[in-house]
């Protein structure tokens, strides 16, 4: 075990999957999204200080923007297992004008060398039936793994099955290949869901169907 896992199996690289309904014969039919207008997402995180982040990110899903911030309270090494991190959020549709939903996770995550990262995110985010005028919040516990295959090319998956409250549909899951090349991250992945922020994941995917997505992310150091 390294005394800490190295950039590309961090617990706070991003494992965000971004790839509409339909069957999955319609979304072949139309290159599994691509004939159709994307659902585009851009974020900003800033390190106010080494292991203290805050995140600006929007979604055109309903304009939706979400305020985050997280937090390392442990950190990886030769006597610690584990790294854990707590993440606070709100998100507002209408570009933060309506249906504010609060969320809260603490990420748990291990390295095995430098070929294997596993993920365990259990989330609470609150009002997720709002839209459907419901006073309902939502558990869930997000899974994800990234595995090295090459030196820089990652097979990465995450599921994230609700634990009760509301869940309207099929728990979001995705997967899909990685490239790092320097300071970019490159992805390619399949998903049921076009949906990114925690209570749009809380939520769940569209059943019997899977879109194709497309992430980029630069880190400066």
């Amino acid at each position: 075990m390294p005394a800490e896992p190295p950039d590309e199996l961090r617990a706070d690289a991003p494992l965000r999957l971004q790839p509409d309904g339909g069957t999955f014969a319609q979304n072949a039919s139309n290159l599994f999204g691509l004939d159709q207008g994307a659902a585009i997402g851009l974020e900003l995180r800033y390190a106010l200080a080494r292991h203290v982040e805050v995140a600006l990110y929007r979604t055109n899903i309903e304009k939706t923007i979400q305020l985050s911030s997280k937090i390392d309270l442990v950190h990886e090494h030769a006597g610690t297992p584990l790294s854990v991190s707590a993440l606070i959020s709100i998100e507002g549709t209408n570009n933060f004008h309506t249906n504010y939903q609060p969320g809260i996770s603490i990420v748990v995550s291990r390295a095995v060398a430098t070929r294997l990262a596993q993920y365990v995110e259990p989330t609470w985010v609150d009002h997720t039936g709002i839209e459907a005028g419901l006073n309902e919040s939502t558990s869930f516990v997000g899974l994800g793994a990234r595995a090295r295959v090459r030196r820089h090319l990652y097979l990465v998956a995450e599921v994230s099955p609700r634990v009760n409250g509301y869940r309207p549909d099929k728990a979001e899951f995705g997967f899909g290949l990685e490239e790092r090349v320097g300071g970019h991250v490159f992805q390619l992945d399949f998903s049921n869901t076009t949906t990114t922020t925690l209570a749009q994941v809380a939520r769940g995917g569209f059943p019997n169907t899977l879109v194709l997505g497309f992430n980029l992310a630069r880190k400066f150091f």
